[in-house]
């Protein structure tokens, strides 16, 4: 029965068609019909033309779409890098300081000279904490990225916090040892600047004896850890002359 229906809906729709075309060819007699096919061919382009602009366009718009994804994306990357940055901004490094502009007066022209600012008066110490190359924090792929049996049970903070410390170490070791050349006293020279070996001059290093002597960072468990991390991560080198082990800063 079902299949009857179906033959009986097929014949049907050929003869629509049939009497369809029929239609149409008693309509070529009359005398505007190819005037008509005309603007219906026209308008048939015309719609073709705008949909293939409104396609092109689309696809324009799908690109530029995809390239603010990968802009959105960007900028939250460098936006989470900033953010780490400014949690983690190492103490031995300037911070910004916002400076308000100096409107000139009379009487700041009529008064006395200005004084010199404490960044001014640090300028010579400045030029000295140049020679000291400077150790940044690591940064959470850095710490990551470090075998589990080297850091142990070592967190993030106590690393970089360690880093800081031997920093300050280091800083405190080169200003004795500037004050020592500026001082009278051949004893106080004697005891705070130890002979450089040969293979260490030039270099900005500190032994472990000077560990112990100068800063807060302690050569301990922990302490030779975070060395042994700086050393993997070529930070710093070991160098062992003048009967002690030293280590060396690597500049980046």
């Amino acid at each position: 029965m079902d299949a009857l229906v179906g033959f009986n809906r097929s014949i049907q729709g050929r003869l629509d068609r049939i009497s369809k075309g029929l239609d149409i060819r008693r309509c070529s007699g009359h005398p505007k019909s190819r005037e008509y096919l005309s603007a219906i061919r026209t308008e048939t382009n015309n719609i073709d033309y705008t949909l293939t602009a409104m396609k092109t366009l689309l696809n324009d718009e799908r690109a530029k779409l995809r390239q603010c994804d990968e802009l959105k994306k960007e900028i939250l990357f460098e936006r989470k890098r900033a953010e780490h940055m400014k949690d983690n901004w190492p103490a031995h490094l300037p911070s910004a300081v916002a400076v308000s502009p100096i409107v000139k007066s009379e009487s700041t022209l009529a008064g006395p000279p200005l004084k010199r600012s404490s960044s001014q008066l640090s300028v010579n110490a400045n030029k000295r904490k140049k020679q000291i190359p400077s150790l940044d924090y690591l940064t959470c792929d850095q710490f990551t990225n470090i075998p589990r049996y080297m850091r142990g049970r070592l967190s993030y903070v106590e690393m970089n916090s360690a880093i800081d410390e031997f920093h300050n170490s280091v800083e405190m070791k080169y200003n004795a040892a500037e004050a020592s050349k500026n001082s009278q006293s051949k004893k106080k020279k004697t005891a705070s600047v130890p002979v450089q070996h040969s293979s260490l001059k030039g270099k900005c290093y500190i032994s472990e004896k000077e560990l112990k002597l100068f800063g807060n960072f302690k050569v301990d468990a922990i302490g030779k850890k975070v060395l042994i991390i700086l050393r993997h991560l070529s930070i710093l080198k070991e160098v062992r002359a003048g009967g002690c082990v030293n280590y060396v800063i690597v500049s980046q």
